[in-house]
């Protein structure tokens, strides 16, 4: 689908919608998908989206003309006001990046010899601390180095005790994505960022965890308190992280949904609902996406002013289990669900989480923010001078 919409865009471009979802079965429909896809390594740039529906910016001489009949466009999603840089290579701005942050899964050491005129040799080793396996059926405690991207967010109570109440994903050497609703709560905003822990409560656990200073928080700009869309946000820490094999970024998706039919949930929450206690150990669980229909099933009693459309495909997951008591819960707020990413040892954010009805109950799924409509806001918020 290629339709004309208004954009505010530097004037040499024009920009179109592109309907560039690849599983569309239809042969006809599959070549016009691809058509309008190749614009995106033509010359035009990515702006953001309405609905599923792409905006590709194309120069003003490669404007494809708009056909006489379309439907409406969707005014729900949002649209980020800067284009997603992408290099000759057809990489974006953060598949470099997550590349880059790749490097940190390797220590380096030198071979001592007993020859004192011999040469050091520098050696590579690798520290990385999961493997692509099939996923684990069941929640369980995780391991060491296996999400050195999870990130704690700390709260400053009136004791002057700190709670860590949220939860979030280190995607940068300063920057930590979260849900919008951590940012703005009963307790005001976060305070602190801990990196690198594995238990909260053991010194003996084998990692080194590291806590920052917030410098600013970023409430994605259309999240409201009032409302369960848009729920995600960032979070800048005051100074860049050292990575390394315990604390190193996660990837941002590049795709609008894959393959996976499974993700894995971590987070230091409640393992159950009446629980007034979070995990003191950081868990995961694998849970199941569920249709968009089941979905909204699920939620049709809970629309309201909060949930005015239901739940939103373009900017919502739906995931949880089918079988057993599995979910996320309460102190799980803004961690990731993630799925394996295509570079080594690397996972990728497809969601935040961000609410639910209760939290265990078989065929009750989580709701979870869409993070990929958001990946050029993203971009433009944390590698903005790159």
């Amino acid at each position: 689908m290629v339709k004309s919409v208004v954009v505010q865009h530097d004037s040499a471009y024009n920009c179109v919608l592109c309907f560039c979802v690849l599983w569309i079965s239809s042969r006809s429909e599959f070549w016009r998908t691809m058509h309008c896809c190749e614009k995106i390594n033509s010359g035009c740039l990515r702006c953001g989206f309405e609905g599923r529906s792409e905006i590709v910016c194309c120069p003003n001489t490669a404007i494809p003309a708009p056909p006489t009949s379309g439907s409406q466009p969707n005014n729900r999603a949002p649209l980020p006001s800067n284009p997603a840089s992408s290099s000759s290579n057809g990489d974006t701005l953060s598949q470099r990046k997550c590349k880059e942050y790749q490097e940190a899964i390797y220590e380096y050491i030198y071979s001592i010899s007993l020859d004192l005129n011999a040469k050091k040799n520098r050696i590579k080793v690798d520290k990385c601390g999961h493997k692509t396996v099939p996923l684990i059926v069941g929640g369980e405690f995780a391991k060491l180095r296996e999400f050195p991207h999870m990130a704690l967010l700390g709260y400053e109570q009136t004791d002057g005790s700190t709670a860590w109440s949220c939860g979030g994903t280190l995607i940068s050497d300063q920057y930590v994505l979260t849900a919008g609703h951590c940012l703005r709560t009963r307790r005001g905003p976060p305070k602190y960022i801990l990196l690198g822990e594995l238990d909260i409560l053991s010194d003996t656990d084998g990692v080194k965890p590291e806590t920052f200073s917030v410098a600013n928080i970023i409430p994605h700009p259309d999240y409201k308190t009032t409302s369960k869309y848009n729920d995600i946000g960032l979070v800048k820490m005051d100074k860049k992280v050292n990575l390394t094999p315990f604390i190193r970024p996660a990837c941002l998706p590049t795709e609008f949904g894959g393959p996976e039919t499974q993700a894995i949930a971590t987070g230091w929450g409640d393992k159950e609902w009446n629980s007034k206690k979070g995990s003191s150990q950081l868990l995961k669980v694998t849970l199941t996406k569920f249709t968009h229909r089941d979905c909204n099933k699920t939620y049709e009693t809970e629309i309201s002013t909060r949930l005015e459309d239901g739940i939103r495909e373009e900017t919502q997951i739906c995931a949880g289990s089918k079988t057993k008591r599995e979910d996320t819960c309460q102190g799980d707020s803004g961690g990731p669900l993630q799925v394996y990413s295509s570079l080594y040892c690397m996972y990728t954010i497809i969601g935040v989480t961000s609410f639910g009805i209760t939290c265990g109950e078989v065929n009750v799924p989580g709701v979870y923010t869409r993070v990929y409509p958001y990946v050029s806001w993203i971009e433009n918020q944390v590698w903005r001078n790159e």
